[in-house]
């Protein structure tokens, strides 16, 4: 059965793999925007699909879960209808190394302004393709569920194109996270799932910042009460636990009372000690308190993508 929203194709797997209906008109794209998941097109059945595009014609195109490999990112690549594209995501897409590679070097590196390769089985040697290519202008990156080491992270911060970045789930040392954080220029950062170390300051130019299910103890949030972030607004420790004394402490940092939304999950503290806080803090205007909710353990692998 088919559901169509906002011109969303997910599709169950299909008895014929070798191609797709070329009269189909679920395939062609609408006002430049074709969007598939959970479909394997690994293929002929991409080759037929893109074969349909006219040229020039796909601004955003989203293939997911449609079990593409390298070679199917060189025919993607070569297609005539994507040379101008604005966003393509490819999330759980085993492409690897290569099909990044094949990415960094196409035309489409000219227009591209956001991709996102979450779960993707890339690691440095991709990324480092990817980021060191002249024509690289993307402005939103997802990165999350890969693996990188600490040389790329630090190639990475001095990049001054990103505005948006998730690492997420990436096997960040608390080393390469402080460094990170103390040189981006990135807006919204997203680390969810990572070791974090905190520099002694927060590049200013951080607006937003999520450290979800991140391993931060006590001592390491004490520290982070003590360091400045001047630019913060929006700061997200979901499922950190956080003690009633911790979060006290975080009351009286530089950069608590320019936020505007502070979402944690308090950690053995009782009903009177919840409601003081909010009392205290969260009928101010500039806070709003957003206690996240907890997701079911089969669901974490992948909640690490986008947190809300």
């Amino acid at each position: 059965m088919w559901f169509f929203l906002a011109f969303c194709l997910s599709c169950s797997q299909p008895n014929d793999r070798s191609n797709v209906d070329a009269i189909d008109d679920r395939w062609a794209a609408k006002e430049g925007i074709l969007s598939i998941q959970d479909y394997p097109l690994s293929g002929l059945p991409l080759q037929d699909v893109l074969s349909q595009q006219k040229s020039n014609s796909l601004r955003i195109l989203h293939l997911e879960r449609t079990e593409l490999v390298i070679n199917d990112i060189l025919n993607l690549v070569r297609a005539s209808s994507v040379q101008k594209l604005k966003i393509l995501s490819l999330k759980h897409n085993p492409i690897e190394n290569r099909g990044v590679e094949l990415i960094a070097n196409s035309n489409m590196m000219k227009t591209l302004r956001e991709l996102n390769l979450h779960s993707t089985s890339i690691s440095n040697r991709g990324l480092s393709h990817l980021i060191n290519n002249k024509n690289f202008n993307v402005k939103k990156l997802v990165l999350s569920n890969n693996s990188f080491h600490s040389s790329i992270i630090e190639t990475l911060s001095n990049n001054k194109t990103v505005k948006y970045i998730d690492l997420s789930n990436c096997k960040l040392t608390d080393g390469a996270s402080a460094l990170y954080l103390s040189r981006t220029s990135a807006k919204t950062v997203k680390l969810n799932q990572n070791d974090i170390g905190f520099p002694p300051e927060i590049s200013p130019t951080v607006t937003e910042l999520h450290l979800n299910e991140s391993r931060l103890d006590d001592t390491q949030l004490l520290a982070f009460s003590k360091i400045e972030a001047k630019g913060l607004k929006i700061l997200s420790l979901g499922r950190v636990y956080i003690t009633n004394d911790t979060l006290i402490a975080l009351t009286h940092a530089p950069w608590f009372k320019q936020l505007e939304s502070l979402a944690f999950n308090p950690k053995n503290q009782s009903d009177e000690e919840i409601e003081a806080f909010s009392k205290a803090y969260g009928k101010h205007r500039w806070l709003k308190i957003v206690t996240p909710p907890i997701p079911s353990p089969k669901l974490e692998n992948d909640t690490a993508e986008e947190e809300k």
